[in-house]
């Protein structure tokens, strides 16, 4: 069911993992009018797509446009919720550093950065699939506090279960 313009900037993603658990994310994007609804929309599949393409677990329900529930089988692959992409954002105007988590982070994708103070950092501009989820991201989020300004990826780490 589609929402109507204004209704939200909130997006929501949530994925289940081979434990029968559900993680979910939550960060922002463009408060919907009918002016940039389609673009919206069409940034929005992008960001799904490359979300989907870095995590194990089944994506069960999406929510920005419209509230999309999925069913989908219980992974055997190994996803856990636990494992998570931690994206941090800068704004570009103001300066101001914030962040989301992605569950069910497939460890097989990213390539570390070896950096004495940050082992968990990865590269954010290889590989192709990391490389593509950064695009969507710098694409379709915006800081909550001020959604005009631009943001940018300025770290990606691979963390845990309190992260």
């Amino acid at each position: 069911m589609a929402l109507p313009a204004g209704s939200r900037s909130p997006a929501d993603v949530s994925y289940l993992d081979a434990g029968n658990e559900i993680g979910t994310t939550r960060f922002y994007g463009l408060t919907l009018t009918a002016i940039n609804f389609d673009a919206q929309a069409a940034l929005w599949a992008t960001l799904l797509s490359a979300m989907d393409a870095v995590t194990l677990g089944v994506r069960v329900r999406d929510q920005y446009n419209d509230e999309t529930t999925y069913v989908g089988a219980q992974p055997v692959n190994g996803a856990a919720r636990e494992i998570k992409l931690l994206v941090q954002l800068i704004n570009d105007v103001t300066g101001r550093k914030f962040g989301f988590s992605i569950p069910t982070l497939d460890p097989t994708v990213p390539d570390y950065v070896i950096n004495v103070n940050a082992k968990d950092a990865i590269q954010v501009d290889a590989p192709a699939a990391i490389a593509a989820l950064v695009t969507a991201i710098e694409a379709f989020c915006v800081d909550p506090l001020a959604e005009a300004d631009a943001v940018s990826v300025i770290g990606l780490k691979v963390v845990g279960r309190n992260s």
